[in-house]
């Protein structure tokens, strides 16, 4: 995972402890490099933390993950362990806090999330066996800096994990008051793009109903329901299921900045309905914007300085829809294409009151 610092952008610090931390890791598998069992390819991924002043790396030998964290500026080990994953050794990264969390499948397809802290501390937080019934990705959503994970359990075919504030939480689905069992769940189209306010699952029961629970839940941990009678399409019951599930999760959650449909797709205010309103205001206009939800008060707003995005330059501001300010992260983007930036593999986490930006990009 980069970062760069946000206020001071034009230093991009992380290829330094990406050269360190070849040389460590290739020092550390040596013997099993010489005798070929060790490959470059063998690397699954490279993350940084707290500021810069941990990296972490995966490599893939035995059909295990072995770890290590790193001093990139010792170049001290300061922990190493392993991990089964499953085959496809998928990781998805967040920073929450000082912590840097990994997300994986273990070797039974079951929910794995590895909580790293700058000492070389390890805890698992997943306590329960949640399934993961696909790829990984295909089952993980993001939202204000939150991951949230749909799958399985035993006795239960929809639950919902979250993962917020560098803690994990299980909702099954079956113990919400609804009229029959949950038999599947679906994300309402876009949800977690900016469609609704809050993002949204569309939960199949038992007897046909249609129920609508929010992605996220509130600060007591409950998840927001609405339960349709006669099994409308969300489109036909929209407004109505975005004010019920809002009355239990409040409005500090909702989506802040959407990009118009139209050309030339600038970044625009969400009002409390749902709908959009004036411009964001930046120092100079971005069009063709790309939005990337940082934490409750940020976004990252990233497109072209010409409304024609192949004849401008990628510019960026980290906007703050609190204080209504915007930083420019334009030296971060000069390393990005704008195709890039339509890719899955892409995401950003920052934390309200850190002046850093983390990046990763296909489990880097």
């Amino acid at each position: 995972m980069k970062r760069v610092p946000v206020i001071f952008l034009r230093y991009i610090v992380f290829f330094i402890p990406a050269i360190i931390l070849s040389v460590l890791v290739w020092n550390h598998y040596q013997d099993d490099l010489s005798d070929g069992k060790v490959t470059e390819y063998d690397v699954k991924g490279m993350f940084t933390f707290d500021e810069g002043k941990r990296v972490v790396s995966a490599v893939s030998k035995d059909q295990q993950l072995h770890f290590a964290m790193y001093d990139p500026q010792s170049g001290k080990r300061i922990s190493e362990w392993t991990t089964e994953s499953d085959t496809f050794h998928e990781m998805l990264p967040s920073i929450q806090g000082n912590n840097l969390l990994l997300a994986l499948k273990n070797k039974d397809g079951q929910l794995l999330i590895e909580k790293l802290t700058p000492s070389g501390e390890k805890k698992e937080l997943v306590q329960n066996n949640l399934q993961i019934p696909s790829f990984l990705k295909t089952n993980t959503y993001q939202w204000n800096g939150r991951l949230v994970f749909t799958g399985e359990m035993e006795g239960a075919a929809a639950v919902i994990g979250e993962l917020k504030n560098g803690q994990f939480h299980v909702h099954n689905l079956n113990e919400l008051k609804l009229p029959a069992r949950p038999v599947s769940i679906d994300v309402v189209m876009n949800s977690f793009r900016g469609q609704t306010p809050i993002p949204i699952f569309e939960v199949t029961l038992k007897n046909d109903q249609k129920a609508y629970v929010s992605g996220i839940s509130n600060e007591k941990h409950q998840l927001g329901v609405y339960v349709s009678k006669n099994a409308e399409p969300f489109s036909l019951v929209e407004d109505t299921v975005e004010q019920r599930l809002q009355k239990t999760i409040g409005s500090s959650q909702n989506f802040a900045v959407a990009v118009e449909s139209e050309y030339p797709k600038r970044a625009r205010k969400v009002n409390a309905e749902g709908r959009l309103e004036e411009v964001v205001p930046t120092p100079k206009p971005i069009y063709q914007t790309n939005v990337y939800q940082l934490n409750e008060e940020e976004v990252l707003l990233a497109g072209s300085t010409a409304k024609d995005e192949a004849k401008g330059k990628l510019t960026g501001y980290i906007y703050n829809h609190r204080t209504n300010k915007a930083t420019s992260a334009s030296k971060l983007l000069q390393s990005f294409s704008y195709e890039s930036l339509q890719k899955e593999g892409l995401s950003f986490n920052k934390n309200v009151k850190s002046d850093w930006l983390y990046y990763s990009f296909d489990n880097q």
